[in-house]
């Protein structure tokens, strides 16, 4: 296609008219259109959100922020509703980054690995979502209690380098005593009954 498309602007350039550049140079227009209407199908990094496909389905159903037991917490301050929101925030995390793993994308690298041009080519919408993937990325950072570190505000150059294995098996840890807090905690209530 890209043999084509440089073989249509190479006709416009030696067209012997301006009636025929001016053909010439809209067919090539045409055709570079008809291409970038289906830019998501493209192979490489012609499209800058194809590699995040599988992310972006995960991240509207897993978004931290949409934790459903935070409210709960909040309002009771149970033990259980803590558990289980700190369960969801955790799992949301690490589901995440076990999609970046499987795509072969680690956070602190390859961040718009595309082109400029290709980004610059991106509806305002599309630009954003972007944005947001890579901010997703780098929100993977915690601290001693587990809790998120905004990145976001950092230099990006700032950023530690990551072993995203690592960050998978360190979160699987962690998910595995709180899982287990919980069930205690769910266990001794059952017994007082």
């Amino acid at each position: 296609m890209a043999h084509h498309i440089s073989e249509l602007i190479e006709q416009a350039e030696k067209a012997p008219s301006d009636t025929e550049r001016l053909i010439a140079l809209k067919e090539a227009t045409d055709t570079i259109l008809k291409l970038w209407e289906h830019r998501a199908f493209l192979p490489g990094n012609a499209y800058p959100l194809a590699p995040y496909r599988n992310i972006l389905l995960a991240l509207d159903r897993l978004a931290p922020n949409n934790d459903p037991f935070i409210q709960s917490w909040r309002n009771t301050g149970t033990e259980g509703a803590r558990l289980a929101s700190s369960i969801y925030r955790r799992i949301s995390r690490l589901l995440i980054a076990v999609l970046l793993l499987e795509e072969g994308l680690a956070p602190a690298e390859g961040l718009h690995s595309a082109t400029p041009v290709a980004v610059e080519a991106l509806t305002q919408e599309e630009q954003l979502v972007l944005d947001s993937i890579e901010s997703w990325a780098r929100l993977f950072w915690s601290d001693t209690d587990s809790t998120l570190i905004e990145v976001e505000e950092q230099d990006a150059t700032a950023l530690p380098e990551i072993d995203l294995s690592n960050m998978v098996l360190k979160l699987i840890d962690e998910e595995i005593t709180e899982l287990t807090e919980l069930r205690s905690h769910i266990t001794s209530q059952s017994d007082s009954l």
